[in-house]
């Protein structure tokens, strides 16, 4: 069962400077679905970074950051649709969005990307991500696919 924080513990975490744990640059090969450890600055909080890149579509890409293994804290889809839950508004999100953790929620809330530019961009929307929730600025570096048409 996954433990439920309340909003204050939540944003705390979101805000919380992180960094890579063991890491100087981070390189991504096509298709990728890895896990990487992220550590607090003040070293006393762990999180994982999933990256995950789908291995039909190549531009549909998932970036999240859980707190403890199992706590989703953000999370971005560069496509789909997503529809809230009817307790939450019900809204349905069309294209890149975010979930942000939402106590009674966790991760099932969503609202559109803003700042997203490019979605399809791998690097540029990992960057922003990073960005937004406080992980450090590291080299990314990707690896295409011989498949990728770019």
């Amino acid at each position: 069962m996954v433990e439920e924080l309340t909003q204050k513990e939540a944003e705390d975490l979101i805000g919380m400077k992180k960094k890579f744990f063991n890491r100087d640059k981070l390189v991504l090969n096509e298709p990728f679905d890895m896990m990487i450890e992220l550590i607090s600055e003040n070293k006393e909080e762990k999180f994982i970074l999933d990256l995950r890149q789908g291995s039909i579509n190549l531009t549909k890409i998932r970036y999240q950051k859980r707190y403890e293994v199992t706590i989703p804290l953000v999370r971005y889809d560069s496509r789909g649709v997503h529809q809230n839950p009817p307790e939450a508004g019900g809204e349905i999100i069309k294209g890149p969005h975010l979930h942000i953790y939402r106590e009674g929620f966790s991760d099932k809330v969503a609202t559109s990307a803003e700042g997203f530019d490019n979605p399809n961009d791998v690097m540029a929307s990992l960057s922003k991500f990073c960005e937004l929730f406080n992980i450090e600025k590291i080299k990314f570096e990707q690896q295409k696919s011989p498949r990728s048409f770019e």
